[in-house]
């Protein structure tokens, strides 16, 4: 019989060990399933982490009807091979929470724990979103005259996360040394601090949705 301490050890090393350890059976394995309902919430890239694991539960099992629940609908909301998408307020009391946090530290890459966690080996750990061809199509013309490279500048990562937080002083000095050879493009939330005097700089701060921010991110 293997101990919490000695599962959790195992299991924050992804890999068949891990798997195994999850499932004795490999058949009663989440992937397996004939339907899936599975959530995550709280920050973005968390939600992006999982894609990977829904996307090898597809191709191991085509047939399995996936239906994922997340605050962030407009990023994964249309991609093959998740059935439906839905606000996580709507998920059922029986999903299936897609995380990490009871393996850390990690021994290996999230998107390989998570994968463990249904049951299947993730070798392409790459996240996948949707992007608005339209609106990507709309910020190509409108990035147009302004000099390359174009640098997409994010103070925050999230509310749950301060200790990432880099000085809004700090922040500054970059984007006004890269505006001097390129375009510096900011979004996310108004800082405390207001921007300097920059060469070549666009502040979408609180002035762009997740749809619209998605082609300068995840292009």
């Amino acid at each position: 019989m293997i101990g919490a301490f000695a599962k959790k050890t195992f299991c924050s090393r992804p890999g068949l060990v891990a798997r195994r350890i999850r499932y004795p059976n490999p058949f009663l394995a989440p992937c397996q399933a004939k339907r899936l309902d599975l959530a995550r919430g709280q920050a973005l890239g968390d939600v992006l982490l999982c894609t990977p694991a829904m996307r090898e539960v597809k191709q191991v099992n085509p047939s399995c009807y996936i239906r994922f629940f997340t605050d962030f609908v407009p990023l994964v909301g249309g991609l093959s091979y998740i059935n439906e998408v839905h606000p996580i307020q709507q998920a059922p009391p029986d999903v299936y929470q897609l995380s990490y946090e009871g393996c850390i530290p990690p021994q290996g890459h999230l998107a390989k724990i998570i994968g463990d966690q249904l049951g299947v080996d993730v070798k392409d750990v790459k996240p996948d979103c949707v992007i608005n061809p339209v609106l990507a199509e709309s910020y190509r013309a409108m990035l147009a005259p302004f000099p390359k490279p174009h640098v997409l500048l994010l103070r925050r990562a999230s509310r749950w996360t301060p200790n990432k937080d880099w000085p809004d002083r700090y922040w500054n000095v970059v984007a006004e040394r890269v505006s001097r050879f390129g375009t510096v493009i900011e979004i996310g939330g108004i800082t405390e601090e207001s921007p300097g005097e920059y060469g070549s700089y666009l502040d979408n701060q609180a002035r762009t949705s997740l749809e619209a921010a998605s082609p300068h991110l995840f292009r």
